[in-house]
């Protein structure tokens, strides 16, 4: 049975989104302390029996790769499953006003969406709830779930899926620039082939 869903509505205070183009000087700087992998080794010249440990800290992407998904969604890849082990990847998307999603699920990958900027609603587990900038939502695997901008502005989220790998869906399903043609029945296929379940009539 998959975990319950959680809502959560996190303020995390205000951002001024005109310091970056992306609007993310805030999470670049966030991004640094997000993921570090602690090791020990021996060192050298001590035989083996002596360990140093060390932080490793990963860092954002600082050119990301970027697609343009169905709906005219930009999305940025900005940590692949490469760069954390296969923990997680994140993107940062701008949908536009009016974009939305129809139910569905990922199999065994949670998604957590931070909210950067714009209104959104989301259905989690049937529970219908409203977003803005600072809050988040967190779907865990195996969870229907649908949500839409249902502002009148473009909006901008942060969204991490966990495991990593389903950088490759966007990767391989997004196009090189806005305008270009996406066939939506290879998009389903490839949505199928990544663990996508949707459960809307006639999608």
């Amino acid at each position: 049975m998959p975990a319950p869903a959680i809502t959560l509505a996190a303020r995390m205070g205000p951002h001024n989104m005109s310091d970056t183009a992306p609007g993310l000087r805030a999470t670049r700087a966030a991004s640094s302390a997000m993921y570090r992998n602690r090791s020990r080794e021996p060192a050298e010249g001590a035989g083996g029996d002596r360990a140093v440990s060390h932080d490793t800290v990963l860092a954002m992407k600082p050119v990301p790769q970027v697609v343009w998904m169905p709906g005219r969604v930009r999305t940025e890849i900005h940590l692949d499953s490469h760069d954390t082990g296969g923990a997680f990847c994140m993107l940062v998307d701008y949908p536009p006003a009016g974009w939305s999603l129809p139910t569905h699920l990922h199999r065994g990958v949670s998604e957590t969406i931070y909210v950067l900027r714009g209104e959104f609603e989301m259905s989690i587990g049937g529970e219908r709830s409203s977003f803005a900038a600072g809050e988040i939502a967190h779907v865990p695997g195996d969870v229907i779930h649908s949500g839409g901008n249902v502002g009148a502005l473009p909006g901008q989220r942060i969204v991490i899926f966990s495991p990593g790998g389903m950088e490759n869906f966007f990767l391989g399903v997004g196009a090189a620039n806005e305008d270009a043609y996406i066939e939506p029945t290879a998009a389903l296929a490839a949505a199928a082939r990544h663990g996508w379940r949707f459960t809307h009539p006639g999608v």
